[in-house]
């Protein structure tokens, strides 16, 4: 069981190639040492550790992981992650370069814990292509009392390595007690999304050539709940906000919220009985938006028409 903190990529047809993650204090791991909370890992396609690929700086968050392919080199893949929480635990913005075609195609890390940032980072770091098709955005918010709230950070992944950071001051600078849980990019890359810990949902139009923001608008979807997971429909059109015990759809077209759905009291009967609630989301390659529960739930939710309004 991890707290949020997760990643992993596939090739073009869905074969997975590596995934990474970052420990709770129950989580079963792979043998090894003991471990402390910014113990995160890389593990290859064999479910085994990656060589140097493990004591990643990070710590227990939302969406504090990443992973995007090296522009420069087909083999190779950055995994950048992030540390919301202060000393002693690790605090900043880090990136990792791992080449699965080392070690007998098991990978191996030739970077790692590269420093970009040594500030606080906000939950919700996120990647969307640039628009030369090559390219990759890397953003993030600071979650630091010395920044302002509207600030994001860009970084650019390219053959060259990595530019930046691009910093942009957009919509306002506005307390609200709470960090931002997720970023989401809409399908086409148009469109950015953040939700809060204070049930605020955000967007911005985004240029994929420039890293430009703009056009910020603020909606409240549900002011007494913490929006845990954020997904996009495929059309771009529809924003899905899950809440723990609720689900809304947003639709940017009509700028109006539709209360959807509830959680109906199910509990995974395995072992310890634990409630299948509205947590973390995905949108899938089958066009289909996928939601774990939180707690080590083995059950998914699936909205199988995200890009329907309404019920």
């Amino acid at each position: 069981r991890v707290r949020g903190d997760c990643a992993s990529i596939c090739d073009s047809i869905g074969n997975l190639l590596m995934y990474c993650g970052s420990p709770n204090q129950d989580i079963w791991r792979p043998p090894g040492p003991p471990y402390i909370y910014d113990d995160g890992f890389m593990l290859n396609r064999y479910n085994n550790i990656i060589s140097n690929g493990d004591s990643l700086k990070c710590n227990l968050g939302y969406q504090e992981m990443i992973i995007t392919p090296n522009p420069g080199n087909s083999n190779q893949f950055y995994v950048f992650t992030a540390g919301v929480l202060s000393s002693p635990l690790p605090m900043g913005f880090f990136y990792n370069i791992v080449d699965l075609s080392l070690n007998n195609d098991s990978g191996y890390v030739i970077q790692k814990n590269i420093p970009l940032a040594s500030f606080q980072v906000g939950d919700g770091v996120a990647a969307v292509k640039h628009g030369n098709g090559r390219d990759w955005w890397v953003l993030f918010r600071p979650w630091d009392s010395n920044v302002p709230n509207n600030t994001f950070y860009l970084y650019l992944a390219t053959p060259q390595g990595l530019s930046g950071p691009f910093i942009q001051n957009v919509g306002t600078s506005v307390s609200l007690g709470g960090s931002y849980r997720r970023n989401e990019f809409s399908k086409d890359g148009s469109t950015l999304f953040t939700s809060s810990s204070t049930g605020l949902l955000e967007y911005y139009d985004f240029d994929r050539c420039t890293g430009e923001l703009s056009n910020f608008k603020r909606i409240w979807i549900d002011q007494l709940a913490v929006i845990a997971g954020l997904a996009v429909s495929p059309n771009s059109r529809f924003a899905y906000c899950f809440t723990g015990n609720a689900l809304y759809q947003y639709d940017m077209e009509l700028d109006t919220t539709i209360h959807i759905d509830d959680y109906d009291g199910f509990a995974d009967p395995e072992g310890t009985v634990l409630a299948a609630t509205f947590y973390q989301a995905q949108l899938a390659p089958n066009g289909k938006i996928y939601a774990c529960a939180s707690n080590g739930v083995r059950y998914l939710h699936v909205i199988n028409n995200p890009n329907e309004a309404g019920l």
